[in-house]
Protein backbone atom coordinates (compact mmCIF):
# COMPACT_ATOMS: atom_id res chain seq x y z
CA UNK A 1 0.00 0.00 0.00
CA UNK A 2 1.37 3.43 -1.02
CA UNK A 3 0.81 6.77 0.34
CA UNK A 4 1.97 9.50 -0.85
CA UNK A 5 3.21 12.36 1.34
CA UNK A 6 5.03 15.75 1.04
CA UNK A 7 7.36 14.54 3.79
CA UNK A 8 8.78 12.37 1.17
CA UNK A 9 12.76 13.40 2.11
CA UNK A 10 11.81 12.67 5.83
CA UNK A 11 10.43 9.16 5.36
CA UNK A 12 13.23 7.95 3.18
CA UNK A 13 15.63 9.54 5.92
CA UNK A 14 13.75 7.39 8.88
CA UNK A 15 13.32 4.24 6.34
CA UNK A 16 17.51 4.38 5.92
CA UNK A 17 17.97 5.09 9.31
CA UNK A 18 15.76 1.97 10.47
CA UNK A 19 17.24 0.03 8.20
CA UNK A 20 20.85 0.77 9.10
CA UNK A 21 20.66 0.38 13.04
CA UNK A 22 18.37 -2.59 12.48
CA UNK A 23 15.11 -2.02 13.75
CA UNK A 24 11.94 -2.53 12.85
CA UNK A 25 9.64 0.15 14.00
CA UNK A 26 5.81 0.20 13.34
CA UNK A 27 4.08 3.44 12.33
CA UNK A 28 1.17 4.75 14.00
CA UNK A 29 -0.78 7.75 14.64
CA UNK A 30 -2.17 9.87 11.65
CA UNK A 31 -0.24 8.21 9.21
CA UNK A 32 -1.35 5.01 10.35
CA UNK A 33 -4.82 6.23 10.60
CA UNK A 34 -4.11 7.60 6.69
CA UNK A 35 -3.50 4.08 5.94
CA UNK A 36 -6.61 2.66 7.19
CA UNK A 37 -9.01 5.14 4.68
CA UNK A 38 -9.16 7.76 6.76
CA UNK A 39 -7.19 10.84 5.61
CA UNK A 40 -6.53 13.55 8.37
CA UNK A 41 -4.05 15.84 8.67
CA UNK A 42 -1.23 15.22 11.02
CA UNK A 43 1.85 16.94 12.92
CA UNK A 44 3.91 14.20 13.70
CA UNK A 45 5.16 10.53 12.49
CA UNK A 46 4.71 8.25 15.56
CA UNK A 47 6.32 4.89 15.95
CA UNK A 48 6.06 2.09 18.12
CA UNK A 49 8.95 0.21 19.15
CA UNK A 50 10.19 -2.22 21.56
CA UNK A 51 11.67 -0.61 25.04
CA UNK A 52 15.08 -2.64 24.34
CA UNK A 53 15.66 -0.66 21.03
CA UNK A 54 15.49 2.65 22.78
CA UNK A 55 19.24 3.18 22.79
CA UNK A 56 19.56 2.20 19.45
CA UNK A 57 16.80 4.77 18.45
CA UNK A 58 17.97 7.23 20.17
CA UNK A 59 21.71 7.01 19.23
CA UNK A 60 21.04 7.15 15.62
CA UNK A 61 18.49 10.29 15.87
CA UNK A 62 20.46 11.96 17.41
CA UNK A 63 23.20 11.47 15.13
CA UNK A 64 21.46 12.57 12.61
CA UNK A 65 20.58 15.91 13.80
CA UNK A 66 17.55 15.40 15.92
CA UNK A 67 17.30 16.77 19.30
CA UNK A 68 14.94 15.26 21.93
CA UNK A 69 11.96 17.67 22.85
CA UNK A 70 10.30 15.46 25.42
CA UNK A 71 11.22 11.82 27.26
CA UNK A 72 9.86 9.93 29.76
CA UNK A 73 9.82 6.10 30.18
CA UNK A 74 7.10 4.79 27.70
CA UNK A 75 8.07 7.38 24.88
CA UNK A 76 10.80 9.88 22.90
CA UNK A 77 9.59 12.90 21.08
CA UNK A 78 12.48 14.15 18.30
CA UNK A 79 12.30 17.27 16.40
CA UNK A 80 15.06 18.88 13.50
CA UNK A 81 15.49 21.92 12.13
CA UNK A 82 15.76 20.55 8.55
CA UNK A 83 13.02 22.21 6.19
CA UNK A 84 11.34 18.79 5.52
CA UNK A 85 11.38 17.80 9.17
CA UNK A 86 8.03 16.78 11.55
CA UNK A 87 8.45 15.79 15.15
CA UNK A 88 9.17 11.96 15.63
CA UNK A 89 7.74 10.33 18.31
CA UNK A 90 8.76 6.58 19.47
CA UNK A 91 6.14 4.50 22.26
CA UNK A 92 7.92 1.81 23.92
CA UNK A 93 6.02 -1.27 24.62
CA UNK A 94 7.11 -4.55 25.87
CA UNK A 95 9.07 -7.00 23.66
CA UNK A 96 5.59 -9.21 23.78
CA UNK A 97 3.18 -6.73 23.09
CA UNK A 98 5.81 -5.16 19.89
CA UNK A 99 5.90 -9.07 19.08
CA UNK A 100 2.08 -9.30 18.15
CA UNK A 101 1.88 -5.64 16.58
CA UNK A 102 5.28 -6.27 14.54
CA UNK A 103 3.10 -9.61 13.18
CA UNK A 104 0.11 -8.03 12.32
CA UNK A 105 1.08 -5.06 10.74
CA UNK A 106 0.60 -4.32 7.21
CA UNK A 107 3.29 -3.01 4.46
CA UNK A 108 3.00 -0.01 3.35
CA UNK A 109 5.63 2.78 1.48
CA UNK A 110 5.98 6.40 2.00
CA UNK A 111 8.03 9.25 0.22
CA UNK A 112 9.92 6.20 -1.33
CA UNK A 113 10.68 4.31 2.37
CA UNK A 114 9.01 0.99 3.16
CA UNK A 115 7.28 0.51 7.03
CA UNK A 116 4.93 -1.72 8.51
CA UNK A 117 1.89 0.06 9.78
CA UNK A 118 -0.14 -1.11 12.91
CA UNK A 119 -3.19 -3.16 11.83
CA UNK A 120 -6.79 -1.85 12.44
CA UNK A 121 -7.19 -3.98 15.27
CA UNK A 122 -4.12 -2.40 17.37
CA UNK A 123 -4.50 1.07 16.05
CA UNK A 124 -8.40 0.98 17.39
CA UNK A 125 -6.49 -0.49 20.73
CA UNK A 126 -4.19 2.09 21.06
CA UNK A 127 -6.60 4.93 19.85
CA UNK A 128 -8.67 3.67 22.97
CA UNK A 129 -6.12 3.42 24.59
CA UNK A 130 -5.15 7.03 24.58
CA UNK A 131 -8.33 7.86 25.44
CA UNK A 132 -8.22 6.34 28.87
CA UNK A 133 -5.20 9.14 29.38
CA UNK A 134 -8.15 11.86 30.05
CA UNK A 135 -6.02 14.07 27.70
CA UNK A 136 -9.21 16.50 26.84
CA UNK A 137 -7.10 17.80 24.28
CA UNK A 138 -6.83 14.54 22.36
CA UNK A 139 -10.50 13.50 23.09
CA UNK A 140 -12.25 14.60 20.17
CA UNK A 141 -9.99 13.69 18.12
CA UNK A 142 -9.25 10.09 19.11
CA UNK A 143 -13.25 9.54 19.06
CA UNK A 144 -13.57 10.74 15.76
CA UNK A 145 -10.38 8.85 14.56
CA UNK A 146 -12.01 5.71 16.50
CA UNK A 147 -15.79 6.47 14.89
CA UNK A 148 -14.61 6.69 11.04
CA UNK A 149 -11.74 4.25 11.01
CA UNK A 150 -14.82 1.92 12.40
CA UNK A 151 -17.12 3.46 9.50
CA UNK A 152 -14.84 3.04 7.05
CA UNK A 153 -13.25 -0.33 7.06
CA UNK A 154 -16.84 -1.92 8.37
CA UNK A 155 -16.13 -2.19 12.12
CA UNK A 156 -19.48 -2.84 14.20
CA UNK A 157 -19.05 -0.81 16.84
CA UNK A 158 -22.28 -2.05 18.32
CA UNK A 159 -20.60 -5.65 18.46
CA UNK A 160 -20.12 -8.22 21.27
CA UNK A 161 -15.95 -7.84 19.90
CA UNK A 162 -16.05 -3.91 19.70
CA UNK A 163 -17.57 -3.79 23.16
CA UNK A 164 -14.58 -5.81 24.29
CA UNK A 165 -12.07 -4.01 23.26
CA UNK A 166 -13.16 -0.85 24.40
CA UNK A 167 -13.54 -2.63 27.93
CA UNK A 168 -10.01 -4.14 27.30
CA UNK A 169 -8.28 -0.73 26.59
CA UNK A 170 -10.40 2.04 26.70
CA UNK A 171 -11.94 3.98 29.93
CA UNK A 172 -15.49 1.92 31.19
CA UNK A 173 -17.96 4.20 29.03
CA UNK A 174 -15.93 4.70 25.76
CA UNK A 175 -18.13 2.15 23.84
CA UNK A 176 -21.14 3.94 24.71
CA UNK A 177 -19.84 7.20 23.24
CA UNK A 178 -18.55 5.89 20.29
CA UNK A 179 -21.91 3.65 19.38
CA UNK A 180 -23.63 6.87 19.96
CA UNK A 181 -21.25 8.98 17.03
CA UNK A 182 -21.24 6.27 14.88
CA UNK A 183 -25.08 6.22 14.83
CA UNK A 184 -25.14 10.13 14.24
CA UNK A 185 -22.65 9.73 11.69
CA UNK A 186 -24.38 7.25 9.75
CA UNK A 187 -27.89 9.22 9.75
Amino acid sequence: MAHPTASAPLFQLLSDLFARVGVTPVLAGGYAVNVHKFSRQTEDVDFVIPASDAMRIDEAMLRHGYSVLAKNSVFVRYFSQAPFSRIVDFLFVDGDSFSRMLSDSLPTTIGGGVFRVLSLKHLLAMKLHALKSGDRRREAKDLLDIVELARLNSVDVTSEEFRSWCRKFGPIAVFERISALAGKADA
